[in-house]
């Protein structure tokens, strides 16, 4: 299997990489992680930051998927917008072969991740709707 065809298989999935859809800001939870932490573990780097998230009970943002109207998928990076205000960029994309339309993989305000939420996807100067889309495409 190529790297291409790893990279559609993740993205599709939902699993996040380390370096495009994450990095050292990112907290597990956001990145939906959650199943690879443990507190009965003994001491590790970040534990106190897990710990205080686990108690505050929720986060304010989360790895989501948008599927976008437009030919291509967009750029890491580009703004995606819901009513006007920034809610998230894009950190990778693909074209889905299932969806018949790009899909991008997104760290999103947690008020915007539930499935169907309309959004824009901002390519240039242009924005381009999208829609949060549930994970994994089946």
């Amino acid at each position: 299997m190529g790297h291409a065809a790893l990279n559609w298989l993740r993205t599709e999935a939902g699993i996040p990489w380390y370096g495009t859809d994450m990095g050292e800001k990112t907290l597990p939870m956001e990145a939906g992680l959650s199943h690879a932490l443990s507190m009965t573990k003994g001491c590790y780097r970040g534990q106190e930051i897990v710990a205080r998230v686990l108690h505050r009970g929720h986060l304010d943002r989360g790895i989501g998927a948008v599927s976008v109207q437009h030919a291509d998928p967009p750029a890491a990076g580009a703004e995606i917008r819901a009513n006007g205000n920034r809610i998230g960029e894009v950190s990778s994309s693909i074209f889905s072969q299932r969806l018949g339309k790009p899909l991008a993989l997104a760290i999103l305000r947690v008020e915007f991740l539930k499935p169907g939420t309309p959004v824009e996807v901002v390519y240039g100067d242009r924005n381009y709707p999208g829609e949060v889309i549930a994970l994994p495409i089946q």
